[in-house]
């Protein structure tokens, strides 16, 4: 569940991190590379936490470039990789085009250190050279190979081509900006919706009231363990607390459809330890089938 909390009026986006800084006095020097904020002073939170990720590249000499990025600031930080800041380039892009919104940008740097702002909301790319002075802009909006539709993140290649994901399509541009080729992206078919269905289905080969077990428990368990884990889990992708949620719903699930408590115990258990220990496979794929095969052997 996402949530925009403003403690104060106008909120100013940005992203939050801290990144400690030599200098040459003996106190360590705090970068505040862009926290929510207000344009009042006040702070703000969006979604689950108030610190999210900074765009960030590394080029060839493990050299990080970082984006300071707010409502009215769009600079790229350059860092050595022990945090001492060795450039900073003010207002990158909007020093370049004032009609470019320059929020969401995205820092690309080749082997030799030049410098690519994908503009995902301005659907340009501009580049720079290694100390950061601007040398050229491309794109052109619109949803035809070669144009830019919020591209999103980019990388450089092997052969030195600008490699973009492009709303549907990835990319291929030279670095002075030619169209090279493209390659449509499909829907995706598999995701954890199809496999739950795929679960179900599995659900139908077993007699009643396996077969109802393993569906609720799927359809009950797994969220509540989801929203349990996230809450208390501490971060972790598979936690104690979800996977004992997972176990207790499950339980009264089962017991629910008519199953005895001891059958019911134990196909929690087991249905909690699928959720919790599914490996590479996506536990929607395995936790409805699981309970069912359990209560259909012990029933």
């Amino acid at each position: 569940m996402i949530r925009f909390i403003v403690k104060r009026a106008v909120p100013a986006v940005a992203l939050a991190a801290l990144v400690s800084c030599n200098k040459k006095s003996d106190a360590p020097q705090e970068i505040l590379l862009g926290e929510y904020g207000s344009m009042t002073g006040g702070t703000a939170t969006f979604g689950i936490s108030n610190h999210r990720g900074v765009e960030m590249a590394v080029d060839a000499a493990n050299v990080l470039y970082a984006m300071h990025s707010s409502a009215a600031q769009d600079d790229l930080l350059k860092l050595d990789t022990n945090g001492k800041m060795l450039a900073r380039y003010k207002k990158i892009v909007s020093s370049v085009n004032k009609k470019d919104p320059a929020i969401n940008l995205k820092p690309v740097v080749d082997g030799v250190g030049n410098i690519y702002m994908i503009s995902q909301i301005g659907d340009q790319i501009y580049l720079f050279d290694k100390n950061g002075q601007f040398t050229n802009r491309f794109g052109e909006a619109g949803k035809q190979p070669g144009q830019l539709d919020h591209p999103g993140p980019a990388v450089i290649d092997g052969q030195n081509r600008l490699v973009i994901f492009n709303s549907g399509r990835i990319d291929r541009f030279s670095t002075s900006g030619r169209y090279i080729d493209g390659l449509t992206i499909g829907p995706v078919i598999i995701c954890s919706f199809t496999f739950l269905l795929l679960a179900y289905a599995a659900c139908a080969w077993f007699p009643h009231p396996a077969a109802l077990a393993g569906i609720l428990v799927a359809g009950l368990a797994d969220p509540a363990g989801a929203v349990v884990g996230t809450r208390f889990g501490g971060g972790a992708r598979k936690s104690v607390p979800g996977s004992a949620a997972v176990a207790g719903v499950a339980m009264l699930v089962i017991v629910a459809v008519g199953v005895p408590w001891l059958t019911a115990v134990l196909a929690a258990a087991a249905a909690a330890g699928a959720e919790r220990w599914s490996g590479a496979v996506d536990d929607n794929l395995v936790v409805a089938p699981v309970t069912a095969a359990v209560v259909a052997v012990l029933a």
